[in-house]
This record gives structure tokens, sequence and C-alpha cells, in this order.
């Protein structure tokens, strides 16, 4: 009955320590140091508690646009190219129809103006989209950081109930050896 409850005991602690990395508390230094160092080497328990290297992910939408600066400077760039690119366009449509008035000029003025305002705003709208998806990159390389880190304090604690085991199993065998061989000894001396 007594070594029943001794066994149960040990597996209750066993099963006790290999919950406790759920609760995301990591195993303390001294712990580590008496049972990954020294107890698990008489054991010979290979430490396999190796932190998984994930892929992390760095802004693959990183394209110079990094403040406001840069934009204002990557749009005033952009207007000034596509408004030229505009003007020899109009200015080819202009020399090809031999029509040359006033009128036509301060259209494609305000036309270039509008597409000019049109490419201005839709890339302030893709710059804003870059800032939110290296923001979500950002919060999930933080979330991924955060599981590895809890996934090696979870099999900390699964290594460490299963030495404590190995510990347990070690001292209950050795006892019950002791006791059956002073049995043995007592048995035939009387």
């Amino acid at each position: 009955m007594l070594t029943i409850s001794i066994a149960t005991s040990c597996s209750l602690i066993s099963l006790h320590i290999f919950k406790k990395g759920s609760y995301g508390k990591p195993v303390p230094a001294l712990i580590k140091l008496i049972f990954f160092d020294y107890i698990a080497k008489i054991f010979f328990i290979e430490n396999n508690i190796k932190m998984k290297s994930k892929v992390k992910m760095k802004k693959h939408f990183d394209l110079g646009i990094k403040s406001s600066e840069n934009i204002n400077r990557l749009t005033a760039y952009n207007t000034n190219n596509a408004a030229s690119s505009l003007k020899v366009s109009n200015s080819k449509n202009l020399e090809s129809n031999n029509i040359s008035t006033g009128n036509e000029v301060k259209r494609d003025e305000i036309w270039n103006d509008f597409v000019i305002k049109g490419i201005v705003n839709e890339q302030k709208k893709i710059s804003k989209l870059i800032k939110t998806l290296n923001k979500h990159l950002d919060e999930q390389e933080l979330r991924d950081e955060l599981d590895d880190y809890y996934e090696k304090i979870q099999s900390e604690w699964s290594q460490l109930s299963q030495i404590v085991d190995f510990f347990f199993a070690f001292i209950f065998i050795s006892f019950g050896m002791i006791v059956m061989l002073l049995f043995i000894y007592f048995y035939v001396t009387i």
C-alpha cells in the first residue's frame, strides 16, 4: 500500500511539473542548473530544447518610402515625370493635327493637372498601404517571437518533468531494492 502511494505521489508531482509550462513562467535558473546540467547527464537524457528558428519576415514592402519627406520627394519626382511625358505626348498630338489654339493648350494643362493629382493621390494611397502592411508584418513577427518563447518554455517544463520522472523512478526502484535486500537479509539471519 505504501509503495502504491509513493508511486502515485511521484507521478502527480511530475504531472504538475509538466502542466506548469502552460502558465508561461520560465524554469528557474537553479532548477535548470541542477536538473538539466547534472541529473540529466546522470540518467543520459539529452537536452533537446532548442529554439526553433523560423524564417523571419523582414519588410518586403520597403520601397524606399520611410518618411513623409521621402514620400513628398517621390511624388514630386513622379509628378514631374508624368507632367513632362503628358506635355510631350500632347505637343506631338497638336503638331500632328496642326492645331495650336490657346483653348486646347489650356484644356491640356487642366487635363495634365487632373492626371498628376490622380497620380499623387494614388501614390499616397500606396504609401499608406505599404506602411500598414509593414506595421502588420512587425506585429506578426512579434507574435511569432512570443509563440516561440512560450513554446520553448513549455518544452523546458516538459523536459524537466521527464527528468524528474526518471529521477523518481530511480529512487523508487532503488528504495524497493534496498527494502527487498533488507527483508532477505533479515529473513536469512533469523
